[in-house]
């Protein structure tokens, strides 16, 4: 592979490129011109991806691109959630939604690949010996207005539920009552509105409740959608970034995805987003296994660990 010198060379910058071109053409046409706040933040988000890509590859070393190229992912994860609020307000339709969405997914899996090869190869420079990070790309698909591939990206699969936690368990009177589905790119979605009584101060979502959320996408990312083999873990260690304040009874969007996964431990990261699609908070996490011998302690009954079909 040729040396990269370029911002312009690397295929993650193209594909945010693509992505700024394509949001630009939907939100300037019908309604959705007319509606400013999201016409204006979609678009932002989109050229946030690209930018951050741009201004990660000059910032000097590899520690701070990869700062950027975390920014430009949440990005990608902002632009498809006021994607999705597109589609709700029929300001685009299915086949438009389906076409975009698949262009920005390729662009969180390159910035992904790109982001494992720099952690990697943290003592090479990228612009003296690049990245293969596109071998790592598992994203085959070269048609991307291919309505059926792009709509099985979408397709989500409801994943397990127990009794008695605190923000899954479904017999729990106290509880938050979660339901997470699993896309089949493998990232993890909660649509809720949080109850007032979780509320620090009025109207605003408490803290605590806040990082329980996205504690438990992070952990189910790596659970996986088999009721009879889940891979429990613990949270090692998490960092949340409380950007703005998550509002009390408004519906937010949860979204989780997986980093890097080995044998014992694994990361993620999430974000949760308002109802304008907002970025209003984001966490990381390290996982690790919860030991064999806990496992065997585990009674799957008493804890209620199945899909609940309607609920």
């Amino acid at each position: 592979m040729s040396t990269v010198r370029r911002f312009e060379e690397l295929e993650c910058w193209q594909s945010a490129r693509l992505l700024v071109k394509h949001v630009y053409r939907i939100s300037q046409k019908g309604m959705y011109s007319k509606d400013f706040s999201l016409r204006d933040q979609i678009q932002r988000a989109a050229i946030s991806v690209m930018s951050n890509i741009a201004e990660g590859f000059h910032a000097g070393s590899n520690a701070e691109f990869l700062r950027f190229l975390g920014y430009s992912r949440r990005s990608v994860a902002e632009m498809q959630s006021q994607l999705y609020t597109a589609l709700d307000l029929s300001y685009v339709n299915q086949e438009t939604f389906d076409e975009v969405f698949a262009i920005s997914d390729k662009t969180f899996r390159q910035i992904n690949a790109f982001i494992s090869y720099l952690r990697r190869y943290k003592n090479k420079r990228v612009a003296e010996d690049p990245a293969d990070y596109t071998l790592m790309n598992t994203t085959k698909q070269t048609n991307l207005t291919n309505k059926t591939n792009a709509t099985k990206q979408t397709s989500k699969n409801k994943l397990p539920n127990s009794k008695n936690c605190f923000v899954c368990g479904l017999e729990n009177e106290h509880g938050l009552h979660l339901n997470f589905y699993q896309t089949e790119s493998g990232d993890v979605v909660v649509d809720y509105e949080v109850p007032d009584h979780f509320q620090g101060y009025p109207g605003v979502v408490h803290g605590g409740i806040v990082a329980s959320l996205v504690d438990e996408v992070l952990g189910r990312v790596h659970i996986g959608p088999d009721p009879q083999n889940p891979r429990f873990m613990f949270t090692a260690k998490m960092t949340v970034n409380y950007r703005k304040n998550v509002p009390t009874g408004k519906p937010i969007k949860i979204v989780g995805r997986a980093v890097n996964s080995k044998r014992r431990t694994a990361t993620s990261v999430a974000e949760i987003f308002g109802p304008d699609g907002e970025l209003l908070a984001e966490a990381e996490a390290l996982l690790v296994d919860v030991p064999a011998e806990k496992l065997e302690d585990i009674d799957m009954d008493a804890l209620g660990w199945k899909v609940y079909p309607g609920r």
